[in-house]
């Protein structure tokens, strides 16, 4: 099930940005603590925490810490970014444009989005989540139907149970 309008966030980010930073300004732009595993992946390559401890169970992802932006996207690329195994929050990463940027570091600017995302640990289903959203209305107003991402810039739109292709 897909929220219906999408809950969705664009972000711009600069290439020099790791998977792992990207998935905490995401964390940061939905409003959620990052309080649970993740998983980005795009074709035949997944990239996870490979901490310590998980490091053993999964032989064939890559490490998210060390795979930026620049090397893993290139314009009109898309991405899953899985969030909450439990509640499996799929998002679709898309690649909007890439642009030349002054700016050294990494760094995230939030330039748009609509709707109130779900809390963390509401059940992931899209029923939980309207009945939490019944206590506020004002997160189920209108917006654009798509996801984006500006520049190596990214936009997530959080979807419950499957990503879509748009």
């Amino acid at each position: 099930m897909n929220f219906n309008p999408p809950v969705w966030r664009r972000l711009r980010v600069n290439g020099d940005c790791t998977l792992r930073k990207l998935h905490h300004f995401i964390q940061a732009a939905f409003g959620w603590h990052s309080s649970h595993l993740h998983e980005f992946s795009g074709g035949i390559h997944r990239y996870l925490p490979l901490d310590a401890e998980l490091m053993y169970m999964y032989d064939d992802a890559l490490d998210d810490r060390k795979s930026k932006l620049r090397h893993v996207l290139k314009e009109a690329d898309r991405l899953r970014y899985l969030y909450d195994f439990g509640d499996s929050w799929q998002h679709v990463i898309a690649v909007e444009s890439i642009e030349p940027c002054d700016f050294t570091g990494t760094w995230c600017e939030v330039l748009d989005g609509a709707r109130a995302c779900p809390p963390e640990d509401v059940g992931g289903t899209c029923t939980s989540w309207l009945q939490a959203a019944a206590l506020i209305p004002s997160c189920l107003t209108d917006a654009p139907p798509t996801q984006r991402c500006s520049g190596s810039a990214i936009t997530s739109g959080a979807e419950a149970s499957a990503a879509k292709t748009r």
